[in-house]
């Protein structure tokens, strides 16, 4: 949602479970005040562990007294569990030595970096990979579905938010599939999962899927399966 001036902005990606804020013109307290209420209604609507992106690309702080505003906004931010923050900046403004200053002092509020929206996006997949421990099962087996059209593929290791794979047949960049595979649990019951994926990236031994739109119970139940897995 965005107010009434238009040059603030902040919207939720329930999918992703993803924040996003556009900040754009020279920006005064009460603008922060407006994008403050609508920041807590878009939070609401997502999970802990949250992921921001804050284009900041095109801001000016029209005065100091703005500061303040950002701090609550970071702290409400921290208190609803927001994982990783990423930043559009551009280093040679006076807002963004400002805003580094600043955010140093929020405890708990890890910021990154970056030059733009592609950039932003990439550094959170990293750092989402880094995060979530990847299984090794190579006996499981994974079914993957593009354009209504199965094919087996080899399982390089699997978390609950991707996996790794080698498929039977290449597959198009950046395309949307669906990845289908069973996995026993300790007490001889099978768990199947359909899950709505995307490829992210080829490596050389095979090709990146993030798993997209898992809900947390999902996800939960995924982790559990898995970790059985590796125990059996």
């Amino acid at each position: 949602m965005s107010n009434g001036t238009q040059r603030l902005k902040v919207d939720a990606d329930i999918g992703k479970n993803r924040l996003f804020f556009t900040v754009a013109g020279t920006i005064q307290r009460g603008d922060l005040d407006r994008l403050y209420t609508d920041t807590r209604f878009c939070v609401a609507d997502l999970a802990p562990g949250f992921d921001v992106i804050t284009d900041l690309s095109q801001c000016h702080l029209g005065h100091l007294s703005a500061l303040p505003t950002f701090r609550k906004i970071m702290q409400y931010l921290v208190a609803h569990g927001v994982r990783d923050v990423v930043r559009i900046m551009n280093p040679d403004k006076l807002i963004h030595r400002q805003i580094v200053n600043y955010a140093a002092r929020v405890p708990g509020y890890q910021t990154m970096y970056v030059a733009s929206y592609q950039e932003a996006e990439a550094v959170l997949e990293q750092s989402r990979e880094r995060s979530t421990l990847r299984f090794l099962l190579p006996e499981t087996t994974i079914t993957l579905m593009v354009d209504d059209r199965e094919q087996p593929a080899g399982l390089i290791n699997i978390s609950a938010g991707g996996c790794a794979v080698r498929p039977a047949a290449k597959l198009p960049a950046d395309c949307r599939l669906t990845t289908k595979l069973s996995l026993s649990r300790r007490d001889g019951t099978v768990e199947e999962f359909t899950l709505p994926s995307r490829l992210i990236r080829e490596m050389e031994d095979g090709v990146a899927i993030a798993f997209e739109t898992l809900a947390d119970n999902d996800r939960e139940r995924l982790n559990t399966c898995l970790v059985e897995a590796v125990q059996r």
